[in-house]
């Protein structure tokens, strides 16, 4: 799944405004994010920099992460 198959450019910007709000990193910072996710038994899928799939970098002021959990081994 991509990030244009949920949001575009005009829905994202309804929710955040980029580096504000609840997806600025500094409100919750990527690597502990990871750290809880991975906790919980989920694994990172993706990361971007905001809802239109901007690459996520040190000096990005907001991130998007999908986690999924494992596919469960088949017997």
């Amino acid at each position: 799944m991509h990030s244009n198959d949920l949001w575009n450019a005009e829905t994202a910007a309804g929710y955040d405004t980029p580096g504000k709000g609840a997806f600025a990193a500094d409100v919750i910072d990527p690597a502990e994010l990871d750290l809880m996710a991975q906790l919980a038994g989920f694994v990172r899928e993706s990361r971007w920099a905001d809802f239109t799939g901007a690459a996520f970098t040190a000096e990005s002021p907001s991130h998007v992460t999908v986690y999924r959990l494992p596919a469960e081994p088949t017997t």
